[in-house]
């Protein structure tokens, strides 16, 4: 159990630590520095955060979809959106 813990630490910590200014070109000090107004800068963080949000979503979407399917193939008797299983 510990291991499965410490598998889970190591894979969450670029999850923590990379945050969308990290991979902003141009954010923070060194866009300031570079005439950058701190309004675009924000927005450009923004902006990748939301997409980053938006393919999670619909990563997460497809992945349920896909297992709802395999799940209601696997059992008998129950149906994919069957209210009660839920």
């Amino acid at each position: 159990m510990a291991s499965d813990a410490a598998a889970a630490s190591g894979a969450a910590t670029p999850g923590v630590t990379g945050t969308p200014e990290g991979d902003a070109p141009c954010a923070g000090a060194a866009g300031v520095a570079l005439g950058a107004r701190p309004a675009d800068i924000l927005g450009l963080i923004v902006n990748q955060g939301f997409s980053m949000a938006l393919i999670g979503i619909a990563a997460g979407a497809l992945c349920g979809f896909v297992s709802t399917r395999l799940l209601e193939s696997l059992l008998f008797n129950v149906h994919a959106y069957d209210p009660l299983t839920y």
